[in-house]
């Protein structure tokens, strides 16, 4: 993949390397998912921006996406603590190490227009999924046994 080919998407991509189950760090974050959380989540884990009631849900779609290996698309509702609904949509895709076992996943993030992390939203546990969407994503190898 050259990112030349998709540099009007690249200020909406992250890039995770999954450390342990419940352990997602940040090894890329693209410009405009920094502009939108107020931060650059780069080295941070991806489990300390949601609710401890979603690490299940999130670790699960990790496993099947990268296990299988298969991409997918998520819809999520997430209420914010100030109060605010935000819609969520997003693609997911393995990518495998030197080795070629599947430990990363590039995220394309496509939040509504005016989602934006308040000053005052804390980052630790902010975001409370309320609603999701998943479509597993046949690369060539399957899907998983839900999907």
């Amino acid at each position: 993949m050259n990112p030349a080919d998709i540099k009007e998407l690249l200020p909406f991509i992250t890039i995770h390397e999954r450390l342990g189950r419940y352990d997602m760090r940040g090894r890329l974050t693209g410009t405009a998912i920094d502009e939108m959380f107020g931060a650059n989540f780069t080295g941070v884990n991806l489990f300390d921006l949601y609710d401890r009631a979603d690490h299940d849900f999130f670790a699960k779609l990790h496993d099947n996406m990268l296990n299988t290996p298969c991409g997918s698309r998520t819809w999520r509702r997430v209420l914010m603590p100030d109060g605010e609904h935000f819609v969520i949509e997003s693609m997911h895709l393995p990518l495998a190490d030197e080795a070629c076992k599947p430990i990363f996943l590039l995220t394309l993030m496509g939040p509504q227009p005016e989602f934006t992390v308040t000053k005052s939203t804390p980052h630790e546990g902010s975001m409370v999924t309320l609603e999701k969407t998943i479509e597993y994503l046949d690369l060539g190898f399957g899907l998983p046994p839900e999907g």
